[in-house]
């Protein structure tokens, strides 16, 4: 009894974390995709700071090292 108890106990968790978000998404990727990719996520910040000159030049940036982005 204890242990399906345990068993459903870690079940819900392990939905919850995984509804939530809280599980890492492992991305496997050219490490220079994973620096502009780092870049577009520096541009969403200077947006969301209301930095636009900078978030423009940000991702100017990357679009100019990989059009295909």
């Amino acid at each position: 009894m204890v242990i399906r108890i345990l068993v459903i106990t870690l079940a819900i968790l392990n939905w919850a974390a995984i509804a939530c978000g809280r599980v890492p998404i492992i991305v496997n990727a050219p490490r220079h995709q994973l620096a502009l990719g780092k870049m577009v996520n520096n541009g969403q910040e200077q947006l969301k700071k209301g930095d636009l000159a900078g978030a423009n030049r940000t991702l100017d940036a990357v679009l100019k090292a990989d059009p295909a982005f």
